[in-house]
């Protein structure tokens, strides 16, 4: 080792010593004048060469250095180019009828301005019958309506007697039909006060019958004993022969005629003790079906009511849904009917309305290769091939959506959606500002990062290394 350093050493020594007499050794060079009394081949040797082409050697070289360091270290945006087209973003509203029907009018042509809830197209389905069922409908919902008030007015009355019956108006109710119903509803309570007055009346008849029984009742309790103690007392004389036979027999006969009145009395008594029971139940039943009979009218006729509010509901909308409106404001579009009396089928698509001041958006399609790379929020440009981008400019956009699966399309194969919102909705043509217009046609370039410019180069090198000799 020590060897091998001593070695180098002494090679170092020399090479500067050879270093430090490099100008004694160089051969002597002529000056200009003295090369032109040369022989001319030694002229041309002695000559030195022109450094113009050793400065344009080295530039050259300087330049592929200076190229290959910046494609090394410099990076530029690498971006997914994805066509497409401008669509509007909250999406033409589609107008559609929904049950089939005869056209009857027309009232839009392609391309008219029309307002939220403008009249586009008049249908014709039994429209007329449509209309008198509507007003059956209101009429039944008037009456249930009516009939459920009556029955809470009468339960109120009979459950306060010293209150007027009285209707509170009902929605859809005309004067006549609130004064009729009242008229039915007094004349239900009166039958009501009559029926009731009968009942109390025979209860009461039943009262008075049975307190005249029990007065006779109680007069024959105490004169039943007299009679007794009398029959008994002339027994006894009667046995002594103090009185004859016969009057102690009129004793008896007054004793047991006494005795069975009471026993028929008392008997009686009973019987009306439980007649009058009967007629206070009589009563309590009535007044607790009447009652009964009242809540149970009203609650029918209140399900009725409700039952019949859903069918005029309904009704409604189907009569509503003969008059096809705009559901925004905007432009109509791809009117698709022109003939009065034509057949309109459920759902069939009718017109597009393109909202006023829509934001127009972008709808693109990736490839497949660069569809891993795209995010929603990237940033993207926007060239419209309507106005060439050098002239006119390009737009500013963000990816907003990508879809999650792809769609099969007859060109370009499987491919993937994506949307892009614009920041602005014009572009500036020959001073003016242009609305971009549904349906135009552009290119979009979504930024998805950045990417050294040597890898430009070498990626196809990598892939054809990679890829070859593996084939048979």
């Amino acid at each position: 080792m020590g060897a091998i350093i001593e070695l180098c050493a002494r090679y170092l020594r020399v090479f500067g010593a050879a270093w430090a007499e490099r100008g004694k050794l160089a051969p002597r060079r002529h000056d200009g004048l003295e090369r032109q009394f040369l022989p001319a081949i030694l002229e041309i040797v002695e000559t030195p060469a022109s450094p113009l082409g050793r400065a344009v050697m080295w530039s050259i070289v300087a330049a592929l250095a200076t190229a290959l360091l910046w494609s090394y270290l410099g990076e530029v945006d690498e971006v997914a180019v994805a066509p497409g087209k401008i669509i509007v973003a909250d999406k033409p509203k589609l107008v559609q009828p929904a049950e089939t029907a005869v056209v009857r009018r027309i009232l839009v042509r392609e391309g008219d301005a029309v307002t939220a809830g403008q009249t586009l197209i008049e249908l014709d389905a039994a429209a007329t019958a449509t209309a008198a069922e509507t007003e059956r409908l209101r009429g039944a919902l008037s009456a249930a309506r009516l009939e459920a008030t009556r029955y809470a007015a009468l339960q109120e009355a009979a459950l306060n007697p010293a209150a007027v019956v009285q209707l509170q108006a009902a929605a859809g109710a005309s004067e006549r039909e609130i004064a009729a119903e009242l008229q039915a509803a007094r004349s239900q309570h009166q039958e009501h006060r009559a029926r009731l007055q009968s009942l109390r009346a025979e209860q009461a008849r039943r009262e008075a019958e049975l307190a005249a029984a029990r007065e006779v009742a109680a007069k024959l309790e105490r004169t039943a004993p007299i009679a007794r103690r009398r029959a008994e007392d002339y027994k006894s004389l009667a046995e002594r022969h103090f009185v004859s036979e016969h009057a102690y027999l009129e004793r008896e006969q007054v004793r047991i005629e006494q005795e069975q009145e009471l026993a028929y009395q008392t008997a009686h008594v009973r019987e009306l003790e439980a007649a009058v029971s009967e007629a206070r139940s009589r009563e309590s039943t009535y007044t607790a079906e009447y009652r009964r009979g009242n809540d149970g009218a009203r609650l029918d006729a209140e399900k009725r009511a409700a039952q019949l509010a859903q069918e005029l509901l309904k009704a409604g909308t189907r009569e509503a849904q003969q008059r096809l409106a705009a559901p925004v404001a905007g432009i109509v579009q791809q009117l698709a009917v022109h003939s009065v009396g034509g057949v309109v089928t459920p759902a069939q698509a009718l017109m597009l309305i393109v909202p006023h001041d829509y934001q127009p958006e972008v709808e693109a399609v990736l490839p497949n290769k660069d569809v891993g790379f795209v995010k929603v929020g990237q940033a993207a440009v926007v060239k419209v091939e309507t106005f060439p981008y050098t002239h006119y400019g390009t737009l500013a956009g963000t990816v907003s959506f990508v879809s999650a699966d792809a769609i099969s399309d007859e060109k370009r194969g499987l491919v993937f959606q994506a949307y892009i919102r614009l920041t602005r909705a014009t572009l500036e043509v020959n001073g003016r500002p242009v609305r971009l217009t549904p349906g135009m046609q552009v290119s979009a370039e979504i930024n998805t990062g950045r990417r050294r410019v040597i890898d430009f180069f070498l990626d196809p090198m990598r892939k054809t290394v990679a890829e070859s000799l593996h084939e048979r």
